[in-house]
């Protein structure tokens, strides 16, 4: 029923896509159609990170231009295509140029990058924050929400930074199931 329900929600948004006229409409609904897919088929979400990407610059909405690339790069990443989300990473753009809302995302997007890399072992001497986690997390961590469910991930994931305690917590206060409690869950199996 569940996956019939969501099946069935994606679907209308197709069919209003296709009659949408304005481009900040499409954008929202290509937004949302990522955001379902990114759950669950990541060819399809990049298409519609991708048709985002295309909408904002049509748009010079260069906010979204960006929510759109870290979408991208967070595709990259989930792929373990890490050198072409290097690249994107670059392209992003230092995170102290980007607005003040995109940074939250961006640097968790970030974060994600190089913890991977970290763990690989595919550091690169070019990069300190990809051989150095202490440093990657002094420099990222300042744009997330302290005491927020995703600090607490990341400094566990990053930095080995382990609370169980403070993340049963968290487990407690998130909506089961969801992808934040996988994460949390995660951490706590670390």
């Amino acid at each position: 029923v569940y996956i019939q329900n969501h099946q069935n929600e994606i679907d209308q948004l197709k069919r209003t896509l296709r009659t949408t006229t304005f481009d900040n409409d499409k954008y929202v609904i290509c937004k949302r159609l990522y955001d379902e897919y990114q759950k669950f088929d990541v060819d399809s979400a990049l298409y519609y990170a991708h048709r985002c990407k295309n909408l904002a610059s049509g748009m010079k909405q260069w906010d979204l231009f960006t929510q759109a690339g870290i979408d991208e790069l967070l595709i990259s990443i989930y792929r373990g295509q890490y050198t072409l989300a290097r690249v994107q990473l670059q392209e992003c753009g230092p995170i102290e140029k980007v607005s003040s809302n995109m940074q939250a995302k961006y640097a968790i997007a970030a974060l994600e990058y190089y913890m991977r890399v970290l763990k690989a072992g595919l550091g690169d001497k070019t990069d300190p924050y990809s051989i150095d986690s202490k440093l990657c997390w002094a420099k990222y961590s300042r744009y997330l929400p302290k005491g927020s469910w995703s600090y607490d991930y990341y400094s566990v994931m990053v930095l080995g930074d382990y609370a169980p305690q403070r993340m049963l917590v968290r487990l407690k206060t998130v909506p089961q199931p969801s992808i934040m409690a996988a994460m949390i869950e995660v951490a706590l199996a670390k």
